[in-house]
């Protein structure tokens, strides 16, 4: 039965390491966005040292989270590379690790675009005096 114990521990660590950039990529996309929509509906057109406080927050979180897949992407590369004698399919892991790592790293780059990009726009559109929201056309 320990043995069954150890195998399954041994199966979801290495489930979730090579799934590790898209959890780093998820997280980042969370957070931003999430960030995001509480800071224009309820601090919009907060800056910080001349910064708006959404661009700064998407970029912080977009460098944390590009080092860290980054460092991912790294680590499996350098294991990938120094255990030659290990068996194919370990090396197959940390290959796919790395790969999936580098999509990530893409994704967190093309998903922080808008909040770096569009974050001046954060509360300019959002509603008139009366109350409701206004349509520009």
């Amino acid at each position: 039965m320990s043995d069954n114990g150890a195998e399954q521990h041994r199966f979801t660590r290495t489930a979730l390491f090579i799934c590790g950039g898209l959890l780093i990529w998820a997280v980042h996309f969370l957070f931003v966005y999430v960030a995001a929509a509480i800071i224009c509906a309820r601090y919009a057109g907060a800056t910080l040292g001349g910064i708006p406080f959404v661009t700064f927050l998407t970029g912080s979180a977009t460098v944390l989270a590009c080092a860290a897949a980054l460092i991912l992407i790294w680590f499996a590369l350098r294991r990938a590379r120094a255990d030659s004698d290990t068996d194919a399919s370990v090396r197959f892991i940390y290959f796919l690790t790395s790969a999936i790592g580098a999509l990530a790293l893409v994704a967190i780059v093309f998903s922080a675009i808008p909040g770096l990009l569009l974050a001046t726009e954060c509360g300019t559109h959002a509603a008139s005096s009366s109350g409701r929201l206004t349509v520009d056309s």
